[in-house]
């Protein structure tokens, strides 16, 4: 038998419950944060990172998901990685092509993991199991999602560079010291025009103009979905639109948002408004309002009651990737709807 050191009580430290089981006593609250992808640099990796909030290994947007922007200049070529089960990547503008590889080893669901390719354009979404490396190629720095009624509409930005919108839970990998041993899912691809198909639809089904939320969630024919259904085992995506002139009453969820603005008219008008509290009325208490720029992405932290707000004439888009999939497989997601105030007469 091989020599061994006995385990001792060093390091052991012992609380008392009640002043152990309220995290929010001691824990940094999550702030409420926005990154432009506009103002990183040309060609690289710009995160969203608050891991000096949370104690943990950075980047990291959140306890469990890094949220990115990857910038790729037309004609030229950029690599990311993660150490993560799950990665999300959506196009917010530009045109090109993703090469996915696995680590020697790596079992996808169907046999040994082999390299794939992704063609995309704007508005595509594209989902990607466990550590893949990915060389993204932009072949152009044109195009934004065409959405239903300003599909003419000129790009007026001056962008060199395409970009991707890169959300991954590899901070909750490193949090537990893991790494995935297996693909639980194949890659996946969403279009941009199945997904505004899908949403027109719903648009018109009876009761619509009365829902919390006028959205899809994305999910896949993977045999966990069925309990789930969210993109992947720990993240979920919801394209949401916002109709002109409406207003979506507060929600709240255990699961924290990583909101991407994909469409927003420029002159502004589109906001989000978040509070930890909500009144008897069912409105916000002392509200944090966050402006709404296409491309630009922020935090909902979790618990937080949030409504979305469009004083403009024009719809606008939301794409909320969060690690609601975990909260949903632990039954822990706790979503609420306060109710819509009744109209003006």
């Amino acid at each position: 038998m091989a020599s061994s050191r006995p385990v001792t009580e060093d390091g052991v430290v012992i609380h008392a419950y009640h002043g152990a089981a309220q995290p929010k006593e001691w824990l940094e609250e999550l702030p409420v944060r926005a990154l432009n992808s506009r103002t990183s640099r040309a060609d690289g990796v710009a995160c969203l990172d608050l891991s000096d909030h949370m104690g943990v290994t950075g980047p990291a947007t959140s306890p469990g998901l890094a949220a990115s922007f990857v910038r790729c200049a037309a004609g030229s070529e950029i690599r990311t990685a993660a150490s993560a089960s799950s990665q999300a990547f959506f196009v917010v503008r530009g045109s090109g092509s993703t090469h996915l590889t696995w680590p020697d080893g790596m079992a996808g669901p169907d046999g040994p993991a082999v390299p794939r390719t992704v063609e995309w354009s704007p508005g595509d979404l594209f989902a990607v199991p466990a550590s893949a490396a990915a060389l993204h190629a932009a072949s152009s720095a044109s195009g934004v999602p065409a959405v239903p009624g300003r599909e003419d509409a000129a790009d007026d930005t001056e962008d060199d560079a395409a970009v991707l919108y890169w959300v991954h839970d590899g901070p909750m990998l490193e949090y537990l010291g893991a790494a995935p041993t297996s693909c639980r899912f194949s890659p996946t691809k969403y279009t941009w025009a199945r997904m505004l198909a899908e949403v027109e639809r719903i648009r018109h089904e009876p009761g619509a103009e009365h829902r919390n939320r006028l959205g899809i969630l994305l999910s896949s024919s993977a045999p966990w979905a069925d309990r789930t259904r969210t993109l992947t085992p720990t993240l979920w995506a919801l394209l949401n639109v916002i109709p002109a002139g409406d207003v979506q009453p507060p929600h709240r969820h255990n699961s924290v948002a990583l909101d991407l603005a994909v469409d927003a008219p420029s002159g502004g008008g589109v906001y989000t408004m978040m509070s930890q509290a909500l009144g008897p009325d069912g409105r916000l208490v002392d509200p944090v309002r966050v402006e709404w720029v296409a491309g630009a992405a922020f935090v909902t932290p979790p618990g937080w009651w949030h409504s979305h707000h469009n004083d403009t004439e024009e719809d606008a888009w939301v794409l909320p990737l969060q690690d609601a999939g975990l909260h949903t497989h632990m039954q822990t997601l706790d979503i609420r709807f306060a109710p819509r105030p009744a109209a003006k007469a």
